[in-house]
């Protein structure tokens, strides 16, 4: 694939996924340390903070979160990867999280 057809699949792809992000309420992602190396993560998460999504995570145990993405994230949960009722437990939390988020913003 030539750099021009790469960056042409890769305008495509943040405009499909800007649409999707901006006609969200929330931002909900499971996060992890391979978010780092992950361009396409990086692009949704950095799309949903300029569209001033509430951003609400799943993190594994032991992921590094960045302490600056901590403190824009209105909910974290984290769960063990190794176990599916870790994380479903984790993502019934978040999703408590996030309707306490929205009674707290629109009043009901």
């Amino acid at each position: 694939m030539d750099k021009a057809h790469f960056e042409r699949m890769i305008r495509e792809e943040a405009d499909r996924t800007g649409d999707k992000i901006k006609s969200a309420s929330v931002f909900l992602s499971l996060y992890s340390d391979a978010y780092k190396e992950d361009a396409m993560g990086c692009l949704q998460l950095g799309i949903a903070v300029t569209l001033d999504k509430p951003i609400f995570l799943l993190v594994p145990e032991g992921s590094s979160l960045p302490e600056n993405l901590r403190a824009i994230a209105k909910g974290i949960e984290y769960f063990e990867a190794s176990d599916e009722g870790s994380l479903h437990a984790a993502t019934s939390r978040l999703l408590d999280k996030y309707e306490r988020y929205k009674i707290k913003m629109t009043g009901h």
